[in-house]
């Protein structure tokens, strides 16, 4: 039993899965003796890239991460690198989560530290015992012969770290390019630290292009003809993300790869450049800085989850309670602080709210204007910004508010042209219990938060409602926030169209207002809606199916 332990232990030793870490030892004495090709980049045909896969406890990814840092900063070679940290990829966006766990399984890890270099071109799974198989393997993947393809990356910075990152791919070659193209978002210097407590670098926290790309070379003579070609001979993608990262600590690395080995043949990187800011000129030189809503928005959005931006409300509480801007995250919610512009509690105004950057807004922009020029004139020892055209102007704007059930109400009886969907993100139990009752073609739908947080389910989601105003609704108006804060991204990325409100107390605060719901249909779930062809029916047979009326209500 003894001897049969023994050699259990000495086989973790050599070898344990992604859950814990490679050591070949053996594999890499038996390298220890290759010789490092010279260093030069003179036969390169391409920039190499090698994706390194990694875990913040594996014992020997380390030396792994020191030797791949020691060589991208030599500058020896056309080289980058990126690194999946494994281990941490839970505490990413869940569709970020999806694009880092798709690479891994397309590359095949199963033990760390693991290296892909070009794709897979060259590989190295366990520890080495110097940067020379690494080297090695930069110079044979850079000496290989490649399709003559150019990439061109540019990233521009915009307030609420937010990218614009636009890729263009150029073909070279007399016939089609098929290849694949994926951006990585990286961390210059990570957030997460190895097994010795050193930080990663280039550390990737999303993958948000990953797709097939087919680039066609422009004919000479139909050029001369003034004829279209399809493509042409470059391919330009441009593709918005917003994630928790910051400027200067950032870097976009571009790959093209084969689309029949997809071994990468072409690498490009880039750093984020300034662009979208508040205009210093907007300055007025009193103290407080107009801005518009648009740039409003942009600002809630630029120090997420650290409480910075504040909106602050000066309308009155009657106002406040019917409608107001929806932001995100919750530390950044707006804040209610009623006539401050007549000078209503102005002394704990300034104690609490000195060091923060507040945003004050009323229903058109007078009262504002009055409120800010009085905490000008008092001193106030925090950063102003006053919001051009109030309330009116941000839902002119289509951003997002949160709207009492009254308003709900009237919005969703008022009309019937099928704009305003009330969408319940509650539990399918809830939703059969009972749900809010509106006229056709204003009937609620259910899309519960779980689907929403899921990329497959709001991807659908949005596709369906782009062109619509929506207004999410629960029991209580938590999920519903929640709901609305995954749309407000979608908004911010230029992904929906569409308008959002949360219904403030959900659809207990709708029964309490006396607004009607259905009668109980929890001995049944099945919906009419989904069924158009029992709808049909109904409607040509009016007095039959009476207990399937009944079963499905009104």
């Amino acid at each position: 039993m003894k001897k049969i332990f023994i050699l259990s232990v000495m086989a973790m030793i050599f070898i344990m899965p992604l859950s814990g870490a490679v050591d070949i030892t053996k594999s890499s004495e038996e390298k220890a003796n290759v010789v490092v090709e010279n260093v030069s980049n003179e036969g390169f045909t391409h920039t190499v890239l090698a994706e390194y896969a990694s875990k913040s406890t594996c014992p020997y990814c380390p030396a792994a991460s020191s030797q791949l840092n020691s060589i991208y900063n030599s500058g020896d070679y056309d080289f980058y690198y990126v690194t999946i940290v494994t281990d941490k990829i839970g505490e990413l966006p869940l569709l970020a989560q999806s694009h880092l766990v798709k690479r891994l399984n397309e590359l095949g890890v199963q033990y760390v530290p693991d290296v892909y270099f070009d794709g897979g071109y060259k590989h190295e799974q366990g520890a080495q015992p110097d940067e020379s198989q690494y080297r090695t393997d930069i110079v044979q993947s850079g000496e290989r012969t490649v399709p003559d393809i150019d990439l061109d990356l540019d990233v521009e910075w915009k307030v609420g770290n937010i990218l614009k990152i636009t890729v263009t791919v150029q073909n070279n070659e007399p016939e089609e390019y098929d290849g694949r193209l994926r951006v990585y978002i990286t961390e210059i210097e990570s957030r997460w630290n190895d097994a010795q407590s050193n930080p990663y670098h280039f550390a990737v926290l999303d993958i948000p292009l990953d797709g097939s790309l087919a680039v066609v070379q422009q004919n000479p003579v139909v050029q001369q003809q003034g004829q279209p070609c399809p493509l042409g001979d470059t391919y330009t993608f441009t593709k918005w993300w917003l994630g928790d990262i910051t400027q200067d600590n950032s870097m976009v690395i571009a790959a093209v790869f084969d689309g029949d080995t997809d071994y990468a043949v072409q690498t490009a990187s880039t750093v984020p450049t300034s662009s979208g800011a508040v205009p210093a000129s907007k300055t007025n030189g009193n103290g407080y800085t107009n801005i518009t809503v648009q740039e409003a928005f942009e600002l809630y959005l630029s120090c997420l989850c650290n409480g910075i931006q504040i909106p602050i409300d000066v309308r009155t509480e009657d106002e406040w309670n019917d409608e107001h801007i929806e932001t995100a995250p919750d530390e950044q919610n707006p804040v209610l602080w009623a006539n401050l512009h007549a000078g209503v509690g102005l002394q704990d105004f300034m104690e609490k709210y000195a060091d923060k950057e507040v945003v004050i807004y009323c229903q058109s922009g007078i009262r504002s204007f009055k409120a800010t020029k009085l905490l000008v004139d008092n001193g106030f020892d925090g950063t102003i910004y006053n919001m051009l055209g109030g309330i009116n102007a941000w839902i002119d704007a289509g951003y997002p508010t949160a709207i009492s059930v009254h308003k709900a109400h009237d919005m969703l009886t008022s009309t019937a042209n099928g704009i305003q969907i009330p969408i319940d993100v509650r539990t399918d139990e809830e939703w059969n219990e009972e749900r809010i009752d509106t006229p056709e073609p204003e009937n609620p739908v259910h899309y519960c938060l779980d689907l929403l947080q899921d990329p497959t389910g709001l991807q659908e989601f949005v596709d369906e409602y782009d062109d619509k105003e929506i207004i999410f609704y629960c029991k209580a108006g938590g999920r519903s926030n929640d709901a609305v804060d995954i749309l407000i991204e979608k908004i911010v990325l230029n992904e929906f169209d569409g308008t959002i409100h949360n219904m403030i107390g959900g659809i207990d605060a709708w029964k309490d207002a006396g607004y009607p719901t259905p009668r109980d249909r929890s001995h049944s779930c099945f919906s009419p809606t989904s069924y158009p062809v029992f709808l049909k029916l109904l409607e040509k047979f009016p007095n039959t199916f009476p207990i399937l009326r009944y079963l499905l209500g009104p």
